[in-house]
């Protein structure tokens, strides 16, 4: 219903943001690692939101990246995963992080995030890399560079989803296909990634 809301912060707490706009102040729940000491009252922001409604609760989730908000809708429909466990997990590691752990499926990082144990990050692993792959392969079918590879097409779509301009992921999938034989697509978004935070 809502793409993202504009306007002026009215209040802050760790964990919702008090949004006005038009006279009407929204309040929207927030991942943790956007309370900072740095917020300032009546500055302005931008959330990209999700509207959840669950029997008669109605509740806005706002982030500050699309890219962030898509990576919350996939932690949700996931099963097991509320929308607090979802903002928690947001909270405590960013998507790219999120996403290595996940192509190598890697459970350490996801256990230490509150609330989540060896089997819980097991299976958020393996809800999310089948639903990336999916999410991946849409976008790819619609806006692949016809001069690249399907291969690398799919490397750079993903990075794409976590944040990173076009630009970035295909100087990064570039700069590692061209060190030696290629790696497995999971491999090349991971060594690109480790690439673009270098």
């Amino acid at each position: 219903m809502y793409e993202f809301i504009k306007g002026k912060l009215k209040g802050f707490s760790p964990g919702f943001f008090i949004l006005e706009t038009h006279g009407i102040g929204y309040k929207i729940h927030t991942p943790f690692h956007m309370f900072t000491n740095t917020l300032l009252i009546d500055e302005e922001w931008l959330l990209y939101t999700t509207l959840l409604i669950k029997d008669q609760d109605i509740q806005l989730y706002g982030f500050s990246s699309s890219q962030e908000r898509d990576v919350f809708q996939l932690l949700i429909s996931s099963q097991g995963i509320g929308p607090k466990l979802g903002l928690t997990i947001l909270g405590h590691i960013s998507i790219a992080d999120l996403a290595e752990a996940v192509l190598q499926k890697k459970d350490s990082p996801l256990c230490h995030i509150p609330g989540i144990g060896k089997k819980m990050a097991n299976k958020i692993i393996l809800e999310l890399s089948d639903k990336w792959k999916k999410k991946f392969q849409q976008n790819n079918s619609c806006h692949a560079p016809p001069s690249l590879s399907v291969y690398q097409s799919e490397a750079i779509m993903a990075l794409t989803n976590l944040g990173y301009t076009e630009q970035q992921a295909t100087f990064a999938t570039q700069k590692v296909l061209t060190k030696g034989s290629p790696p497995e697509l999971p491999q090349l978004i991971v060594q690109s990634l480790q690439l673009l935070r270098a």
